[in-house]
This record gives structure tokens, sequence and C-alpha cells, in this order.
């Protein structure tokens, strides 16, 4: 920097060079330098690609569209054919040439028919289901059937007068411009077939050992006084145990065990699976929950397998799961409230798809807080998770209504240029 620059800079006033470089303004400046002090992206930044490449990494996953208006209006129809279907309980119309073909089949008595055999093979299908051996014999309209004459099997496959395969052949935009109450599912075969290994671990020989175990000791206990209706004091929130007791409950379990020592036998009518399968049915959803924030945390399906292959096989967690514990139902929980909190954040702000997707994370952080206290630390995880997305988006320059550029819009040159902004 020569002397000139020097005095410019003594009388306040900008180098000429530094005055050609802001001459497109306050905006060109924040779109090279300040990007560049900040190399961090938002949460919500996400890679452009393309449909081929976004089906092309996801094992074993099918994509299911259910249409509830089609079921709505197939269970009324149903509803409608089947009330009171059994009357008139006497032969009505064709069911006397029908009836007679399907008690043939049934019998194995071969037989003359005009027409092909494959409805009434069906109706005869639904009647030997029933328990119907082709007994009555058909020989004149209104006559009444016999009373072991299975009138319900034999009317309920003509219940639905339309074939299920009819479409109608309509346009790609036709198709998709008139659809309501219409579901789109996508089944990841893969996180299910994970559920599944990692639900028979946990289960098999789940009543082994039949003796108290460590803090079964103390949950046992709180259980068996809920369902004895005894006020007790505990020192953590009680909705972990308030669902082993619904379980224990619904098995038939009345809290009649006492428990007392560590290593003591259970009696022969404790349901120990019902007592231990709360815990261990929601360690087994922890899996394809590691395995679904694996995958949305950008990392590839395969990643996000052998990470769900390492928590089946982890003895630590399967321990866990296989006695009366809180610390999967807490783990799973909290695991679900940073999942639904990590797809809320790719989600447009304000739609009705991010606010479903931010309660949901809201309920779940709450039901691992009412699990046990420290379930509050993941609540400050993701506290501390949107301040790092807040503070890095102050730098970006691509938001047009926020950022460092919304702040120095418009000041002054010396200002702008200078160290006396603060944040």
């Amino acid at each position: 920097m020569n002397a000139k620059q020097n005095n410019s800079l003594k009388n306040g006033k900008l180098p000429k060079i530094c005055e050609e470089n802001h001459t497109n303004g306050t905006e060109d400046y924040h779109q090279t330098d300040v990007s560049n002090h900040r190399n961090d992206k938002p949460m919500n930044q996400k890679k452009t690609i393309s449909a081929e490449e976004d089906t092309r990494d996801k094992p074993l996953t099918i994509n299911v569209e259910i249409n509830s208006m089609a079921w709505l209006l197939f269970a009324i129809a149903f509803a409608f054919r089947f009330y009171r279907l059994s009357e008139p309980s006497s032969v009505v119309f064709d069911e006397l040439h029908y009836g007679k073909f399907v008690s043939l089949y049934l019998r194995g008595v071969f037989f003359f028919d005009s027409q092909p055999p494959l409805g009434k093979q069906l109706i005869a299908l639904s009647a030997y289901v029933s328990g119907y051996t082709g007994n009555h014999v058909f020989t004149n309209i209104g006559e009444k059937y016999e009373s072991d004459v299975p009138l319900k099997a034999l009317r309920f496959v003509p219940i639905n007068d339309k074939p299920m395969n009819q479409k109608k052949t309509i346009s790609a935009e036709e198709d998709t411009r008139d659809k309501p109450l219409t579901i789109n599912v996508e089944i990841n075969s893969m996180a299910w077939l994970l559920f599944a290994i990692a639900f028979g671990f946990r289960f098999y020989r789940l009543s082994e050992p039949s003796s108290v175990v460590f803090d079964e000791l103390h949950y046992g206990k709180f259980v068996s006084l809920y369902l004895r209706g005894v006020f007790f004091f505990d020192s953590q929130p009680p909705l972990g145990k308030q669902l082993i007791a619904l379980s224990a409950y619904v098995s038939g379990y009345n809290g009649n065990h006492v428990f007392t020592n560590i290593g003591e036998k259970y009696e022969s009518d404790v349901p120990l699976k019902a007592l231990r399968f709360v815990p261990m049915f929601f360690g087994s959803l922890i899996i394809p929950t590691v395995y679904h924030l694996i995958v949305e945390m950008g990392l590839t399906h395969r990643t996000a397998t052998l990470a769900a292959l390492l928590i089946i096989f982890d003895n630590a967690l399967l321990t866990q799961s296989r006695f009366i514990l809180m610390e999967t139902i807490l783990i799973f929980f909290s695991l679900f409230g940073i999942l639904s909190f990590v797809i809320s954040t790719k989600k447009p702000t304000f739609s009705i798809p991010w606010i479903s997707w931010l309660i949901t994370s809201s309920l779940f952080i709450t039901f691992g807080f009412s699990v046990k206290y420290i379930g509050i630390f993941t609540l400050f995880l993701i506290q501390f998770i949107i301040f790092c997305d807040f503070w890095t988006k102050l730098a970006n320059a691509s938001i047009k209504t926020g950022g460092l550029a919304s702040i120095t819009k418009g000041q002054p040159l010396e200002i702008a240029h200078g160290s006396q902004i603060t944040l």
C-alpha cells in the first residue's frame, strides 16, 4: 500500500481500488466474501438428484399407492351385500342349478356343464372351507335349505358383482389429477427384514432365566403395585412401567407376585414373557429407526444396513432388550424423536409435512422424558442442532430475506467494510 492510500485511510476514506470493487453494492460483497468465510451448509440444503438416482440405492423398497376412497366404497358395498346374507333361507332362481353343481363338485361326482367351471369352483372352495360336504340335494326353486347347509359360505363369493381387475384406460395426467383420499406408502423391505431379525434374536427363549435379574427387582415391583392399585413413590417418570403394566394386564397378571430379592424364582402364574415383551419390542424397533436415521443423514442404504446389523448384534442392547428394564424404551423414543426432526428439516418450512414431523418429534421426545428424566438430553441435542442450523444460515447469501446481507444492506460504505457490525 503506498503513501497516498495510507492518507486516504487516515481521512476516513477507502482507497480507490476498494471503491471500484464496491461499485456493485453490498450484496455483491456478501455473495463473494461472506460466503467464502462460511463453508458450512444449512441442514435443509439439498443436493439435486434425478429420479433415477433417487431410486437406485433403495434395496428392497416397494412403493404402494393406497386409495382410501376405493377401500371405503368397497367396505360400504360389502356391508350392504353381507347384511342378512342368509335370507331368504330358500333356493332362489338359478341357485337351483349352481348350488347343485357345487354339491356335485364337493361329492366328487362327474357331470356335464355347458359353462366354464371357475365360478362354481370358487363357491365350492368357500363351502369346503366352511365344512360343507355337498349333502344337500337341490330339487326345486323355493325349497328350504337344511340347517347344516352353510348358506353364507355358498353366497359369499358372488358378493362382489364387478371384476376386481376391470380398469378404465386413462392418461397419466388424468390418473394423478382426481384421486381423493389417496395415500402413497413406501415400504422398505430391508427395514422390515432387519426388524424381523432383531425381533427373532430378542424374543427367542425370552422367559429364560426364570428368575429376577438386576433391576427387574425394582421395575417388576412397580408394575405389580400399579396393577394392585397401590400408591407408591418413584424417583423416575412412570410411562415405561405403565406400558409394561398394560402388557401384563392384558395377559391376565394381577400383580400378586412380590419382588423381594435378585435371583429369586418367578412363580408359575407370573406371565414372564408379557412382562419382558415391551422392552423386547421397543428394543427391536430401535434397529429400523437407526436404519432410517442413517439414510436421512445422507448415507447410503448399504451403510444404514451395516449400522443396523451392528445394533442387532450388540450384546449390551440385546441384554437390555430381554429384561424388565427401561433403557430400550427410552432409546427408541429418543432416536425416533431425532429421526422425525431430521426429516422435518428436509420439508418446506411451515408446510403440513414440516409441522407434522415437528409435532411427532416433540411427542416422542416427551415420551422419552416420561420414561426417564435423562431423556431431556435428547431435547438439548435437538436444540443445539437448531442453533447450529440458524448460525450457518446467517452467512447464507442465497437467503434473500435474511442472513448477514440483509443486516448490512443500505449501510454506508465505511460501515459495510469496517468492523463496527456486531451480531
